[in-house]
């Protein structure tokens, strides 16, 4: 009866006999019946492990790629492989996309499909009564409702943003109308049966703003891709039929995240049929006095900069970094884009054309890449005597270390002084090496007021961190799920710090705090522990380097079963006072280690409250990972 229906329309490309509903005759008898029928479409059907003859395509869903591969090596199979499912896009989900599409590209797999687009959840005002509202869950089973209301911490508010700063990527009324609205799913409405929140497992929220995990799948199947070919930037077209008409594109290259470099070229130059791929040179532009972007001799690219025009934040010990930029602008209305629902439409400070029949350029591909760089006078114009690094702005600085007793015992004392101004302060317990107290100009407190409870969540840090809320995806699989493995290992509990050492280093201009401590996983079985090595490393400039190692004793190799830790990483409380964050890092979304193609590097500012993306049934939220962070009164 579908067939009969829907056989006239042309949207209609392939059959589908049906969802997860295991394999038997009558599927293959529908097979042949549609196939007698439609000789002109293909039938698809992933029940029976998607290999039976009611298929005409091999359609697995969350294969790994060993099978897959074994399966296209075969010489009796040639139907194309498409996996129906591949990434399921609940809550804070959708990482791993580039490996999928680097498999896509030059595997044996032609593509899949996301699970699935948007989150099908009811709007319902916060603060509003309902009185359906009950138990979720089939069975009687409860889960707190409570977990929808973490948005009432949204600011609407701007954030702030100070020169070649970027902002947050969602605009202030998608914040507003997520901070007054909540979304109702199964069990809200004392339903059961239930399927609690697995309606809501889409790339964008029910009114459709864009999940950060949507902007990492618009990055990865951009039509256009970006490559560094040694002085050039290579621009390879993707599509089959479209061609480089209309497109622009728009180069800028940062030094500590300031833009000090910028040029738009089009894409369309010389023959605009052409389709394969366009070369546009990187090197030799005019670039501002200081600056040169050259071939570096051997082909490749190289950025010479001048130390006298370095920015300031060039004092951080440190490499000094340089990126190049590339993005792609499609400047004429094509049928697919969306101008309402636009993702990362052209700033309206970009010096690039406005279209009348775009408010805004829309940009269809982004890549930045690392520039080697060399900071000497060679390449520039015109430069300071060359010193081979930043200028030095530590001179009149010193350190003054003292020791104290306190009630917990010794505490040493470090602080920055600057022409007999103390410009941060550091106070250490030599008992446990903890940080207890770090200010600022003398008198402002950066973390939050501590505790001489060792059990108490107030305690110094940093400590190490071995645990997150569990997302949806963790917890699929019942007693084999991670989640349960977590709980099994006592992950999801205080866990008990043992210090036992803390050595103090002065070394000219940097003093290092050196901690050694024990952790203790209390699970079910038997207690486990971890070594940690935790270092302190202050600078004269005020920078201050964390770094943490952690040791697994019981995690040698030959376990039959090692324990997938939900994260490796370390929690300090810092002041309520703090209201703003500024950072230089990836940005300006959230990312993850399998979720950072579309994040760039870069100087972003916004409020801590925005920090939060508010998807529906929360899971957990790092900010980014970032070389380092500064946190202030006002923007840090």
């Amino acid at each position: 009866r579908m067939v009969e229906r829907t056989k006239n329309h042309a949207c209609v490309i392939i059959w589908s006999l049906g969802n997860e509903a295991g394999h038997g005759p009558v599927f293959d008898a529908m097979h042949a019946w549609i196939k007698g029928r439609d000789r002109t479409r293909l039938v698809q059907y992933e029940g029976g492990r998607s290999r039976t003859r009611a298929t005409d395509i091999i359609c697995p869903m969350y294969s790994h790629w060993e099978e897959l591969q074994q399966i296209a090596d075969e010489e009796v199979e040639d139907r194309p492989i498409i996996l129906c499912e591949y990434s399921h896009a609940m809550g804070n989900a959708s990482g791993g996309l580039r490996a999928y599409w680097d498999k896509f590209e030059h595997g044996p797999m032609q593509g899949g499909f996301i699970w699935d687009w948007v989150d099908q959840g009811l709007k319902t005002p916060l603060g509003q009564s309902t009185s359906t509202m009950s138990a979720r869950g089939s069975g009687g089973q409860t889960k707190p409702h409570d977990c929808h209301d973490d948005r009432k911490s949204i600011s609407g508010a701007s954030c702030t943003s100070g020169p070649n700063q970027e902002r947050s990527p969602f605009p202030d009324e998608d914040y507003r109308w997520l901070a007054s609205n909540k979304w109702l799913y199964g069990g809200d409405f004392s339903d059961r049966p239930n399927d609690l929140d697995f309606c809501i497992n889409g790339m964008v929220f029910p009114n459709r703003v864009p999940h950060p995990g949507l902007r990492e799948a618009k990055q990865v199947m951009a039509p256009i891709k970006l490559e560094l070919c040694g002085t050039r930037i290579q621009f390879v077209n993707r599509t089959l039929f479209s061609t480089f008409k209309g497109l622009l594109s728009e180069f800028e290259v940062k030094v500590e995240g300031t833009v000090v470099c910028h040029w738009v070229e089009r894409l369309d130059q010389g023959s605009v049929e052409r389709r394969d791929k366009v070369y546009l040179q990187a090197t030799g532009t005019s670039c501002p006095e200081g600056f040169a972007l050259n071939d570096n001799g051997d082909g490749g690219i190289q950025f010479h900069v001048c130390p006298s025009v370095l920015p300031d934040c060039s004092r951080c010990p440190r490499e000094i970094e340089a990126h190049l930029g590339v993005r792609v602008f499609a400047t004429e209305l094509c049928p697919w884009m969306g101008v309402k629902y636009m993702i990362d439409p052209m700033p309206a400070t970009s010096p690039l054309p406005v279209t009348s029949s775009l408010q805004r350029s829309h940009c269809i591909a982004s890549r930045q890449f690392p520039l080697p760089i060399t900071i000497s006078e060679n390449g520039s114009r015109s430069c300071a005597p060359e010193t081979g690094q930043a200028p030095a702005a530590t001179s009149c600085r010193e350190f003054r270390i003292s020791h104290e007793n306190a009630s917990r015992g010794e505490q040493c004392r470090v602080a920055v002084f600057e022409t007999e101004h103390e410009k941060m302060c550091w106070l250490f317990d030599m008992r446990t090496g903890e940080l207890r107290s770090w200010k600022v100009d003398g008198t402002y407190e950066v973390l939050a007021p501590c505790s001489d409870n060792d059990h108490d969540s107030r305690t110094p840090g940093p400590r190490p961190c071995l645990f997150r809320a569990p997302t949806r995806n963790d917890m699929g699989g019942d007693t084999e799920s991670y989640a349960s493995q977590w709980e099994a290992a006592g992950l999801h509990q205080n866990l008990k710090c043992f210090p036992l050492s803390a050595k103090l280093i002065e070394d000219g201009e940097c003093v290092t705090m050196k901690i050694e401590a024990r952790l203790e996983l209390r699970s079910a079985k038997e207690p486990k522990h971890v070594l940690v090595k935790s270092t302190f490393l202050m600078h004269l400039s005020g920078h201050v380097q964390y770094s943490q190692r952690l040791e697994f004793p019981w995690a040698v190799e030959g376990n039959a079963r090692q324990l997938q830790l939900p994260r490796v990483g370390m929690y300090q409380q810092l002041s309520p006072k703090l209201k703003d964050v500024e950072w230089y890092g990836l940005g300006p979304h959230e990312s993850y280690p399998d979720r950072r193609e579309s994040v760039s590097v870069g100087k972003y500012a916004t409020t801590i409250d925005r920090l939060h993306v508010p998807y529906i049934r929360p899971g957990i939220r790092v900010p980014c990972a970032l070389p380092y962070q500064y946190c202030g009164r006002t923007r840090g």
